[in-house]
């Protein structure tokens, strides 16, 4: 391999790891966020660096009888929307994961069971996970060892 040959070479691999870290790893980052945070509602807990099960919600504990449906939801599942409202936006080199589920009057119930209030206890969903950031690390290893399987 010529010096002009090696130097092309390194210029296409310089462009491809500006290419991964400013759109490919911030879309994966996204979306392994994203079913992190989805499997939260499935499981009923928060997993950081272990699993935080969510308090059992008054529904299933004490169930009416006309409403043996709601006993057997998810302790945050009533419409969906909470669950569905889980997004992602990329940027150049950066990833935003948010929920935003409002009731009809506008009010944000996302941030009421995400962080809790003196009357609603906390059910977090979204936030800082050991776990999570060690999925986002194997992952764009794995993205970036097939780069540099180029060299």
């Amino acid at each position: 391999m010529t010096i002009k040959e090696l130097e092309g070479k390194l210029t296409h691999l310089l462009q491809e790891y500006q290419e991964f870290a400013d759109n490919v790893a911030p879309e994966e980052i996204g979306r392994i966020a994203r079913e992190f945070y989805t499997e939260s509602f499935e499981k009923e807990g928060f997993t950081d660096a272990s699993f935080q099960e969510w308090p059992e919600v008054k529904r299933r504990i004490e169930p009416r009888r006309p409403d043996l449906a709601a006993a057997k939801r998810g302790i945050l599942i009533n419409t969906g929307n909470l669950k569905r409202s889980l997004t992602y936006e990329t940027f150049k080199g950066l990833v935003v994961v948010r929920a935003e589920a409002f009731s009809p009057s506008g009010f944000d119930y996302a941030r009421v069971h995400n962080w809790g209030t003196a009357r609603v206890p906390q059910r977090q969903f979204l936030g800082e996970s050991k776990e999570l950031n060690d999925k986002i690390i194997a992952e764009l290893k794995t993205r970036l060892e097939e780069i540099n399987k180029k060299l």
